[in-house]
């Protein structure tokens, strides 16, 4: 049986389908070294082939247009914990990646709504993050969906900067709330200065436009300390944490309270 048969979208054999989940990786504000938000991440496992990878299992589903439904299903488990976390008394702002399908279906902003109203979670404790060439592909509907989830209170963010279109044009024209600078510029910035200048002009950028910014992929306390000097907002990566399961982000919320 080939690896790629490991998901079904119809009503196949029960042990064809695979277990579906969420892990939560922290986002550190560097002023303040708090926790103040999570980027929720899709797993799959298989009971045949174990833990599927991402690479794996995202094709298949946008294929199939089944990427539609579970990306709704992630959004509502990432705002029904965000909720609980509050009324445990953490204030945590939940990232959920959107694909091209998901995001330009009928409905999207009044589902979301709808998610939120039901779990009694703000709004701005919701982000939606896109892609630049997600945001490009129609860039005029793009707009009208960004700006729609901006009047009712649900930021927006750019994921992995610098590795498409990079215009400026489109930066000054859409909502954009964050831009999430890629790991590919983070990694050498302790030992490149081209780098680090790279990533100085993205962070200065940002800024200058409104935006908060943050580095994915922050693996080092030298990229961290790097970043900071740098005026980077916050950090995501293995410096602070692996994705983690509801309950260990939770403990690792309450392990580093300033």
């Amino acid at each position: 049986l080939h690896k790629r048969n490991y998901l079904t979208t119809n009503s196949g054999p029960a042990h064809r389908i695979p277990d579906r989940s969420l892990e939560y990786q922290p986002k550190l504000n560097l002023e303040k070294n708090r926790i103040v938000g999570c980027e929720a991440l899709l797993r799959w496992q298989s009971p045949e082939f174990g833990r599927v990878m991402r690479n794996d299992f995202i094709p298949r589903l946008e294929e199939t247009g089944g990427i539609v439904a579970v990306g709704n299903w992630v959004i509502r488990t990432a705002v029904d914990q965000a909720k609980t976390w509050l009324d445990h008394g953490h204030l945590i702002a939940v990232s959920v990646n959107v694909s091209a399908l998901q995001f330009r279906q009928a409905g999207l902003v009044e589902q979301v709504v709808a998610m939120l109203n039901a779990s009694g979670l703000p709004p701005a404790l919701l982000q939606v993050e896109i892609t630049e060439s997600l945001l490009m592909k129609d860039a005029d509907k793009s707009e009208a969906i960004m700006r729609e989830l901006m009047k009712v209170g649900v930021n927006v963010s750019l994921d992995d900067f610098g590795t498409g279109y990079s215009s400026l044009s489109y930066l000054r024209r859409f909502p954009i709330s964050e831009l999430k600078i890629d790991r590919s510029f983070v990694m050498d910035i302790g030992t490149n200065e081209t780098a680090a200048q790279i990533v100085k002009t993205v962070i200065d950028l940002g800024h200058a436009l409104g935006m908060k910014v943050t580095a994915e992929g922050v693996e080092t306390d030298k990229q961290r300390n790097e970043l900071q000097s740098l005026g980077c907002n916050e950090i995501q990566g293995y410096v602070l944490s692996r994705p983690l399961q509801k309950d260990a982000f939770e403990a690792l919320i309450n392990m580093v309270r300033p």
